[in-house]
């Protein structure tokens, strides 16, 4: 069934105007009332489900569980910014900067027991007196490991070194591995 299309005249100052409009059937205005009802009813389910998630609603008002929703979303985010700027700190503070297979020479022939961190690139594979030095940052605290054959290097030459450099030894620990290999494990922290 079609709209029927009418012209209703209405008066206004300048005199009479003429003005479509459309009357509906009673079929299609029920039709758009059940559709009307529907979409109230899935509205209306939505915000009783949306007033289920906040916590502490007084109110199950639209108006009340709206505005709550923004503030409590705006409360998320602002808690989701500070945990992921915590993140970000202890990531920057805890990241590690590894040097590894950087081979450094330990100068002995020189008297105050100065030490060369240039790499060693003619040398292609470890050789016993040129130990193999590994460095891990974390913060302000380096982890220094260094591996070589026993009676190689001098302790004592290499903690005067990074005392040179401004580093303080929290710890230093030496173990031997095998017969002829020594680890040295220095941790020490950035004055």
């Amino acid at each position: 069934v079609q709209p029927k299309d009418e012209y209703l005249s209405f008066s206004d100052s300048y005199g009479l105007k003429k003005t479509r409009t459309t009357i509906q059937n009673p079929i299609q205005v029920q039709d758009h009332v059940l559709a009307e009802r529907k979409r109230r009813e899935k509205l209306a389910q939505r915000f009783v489900s949306l007033s289920s998630l906040l916590p502490d609603l007084k109110k199950t008002d639209k108006e009340t569980v709206l505005e709550d929703a923004a503030n409590y979303i705006k409360e998320l985010q602002d808690h989701v910014k500070q945990l992921e700027g915590l993140l970000g700190i202890r990531r920057k503070n805890m990241q590690e900067s590894v040097i590894t297979g950087k081979r450094s020479r330990l100068s002995s022939s020189d008297d105050n027991g100065s030490c060369s961190n240039e790499p060693n690139f003619e040398e292609s594979s470890y050789s016993p007196c040129n130990p193999e030095i590994q460095v891990s940052a974390s913060g302000c605290r380096l982890l220094v490991e260094i591996y070589s054959s026993k009676n190689c290097i001098s302790l004592s030459k290499v903690l005067s070194e990074m005392k040179k450099l401004g580093l303080s030894i929290i710890s230093c620990s030496t173990m031997p591995f095998a017969d002829t290999t020594l680890l040295v494990t220095i941790v020490a922290q950035v004055n």
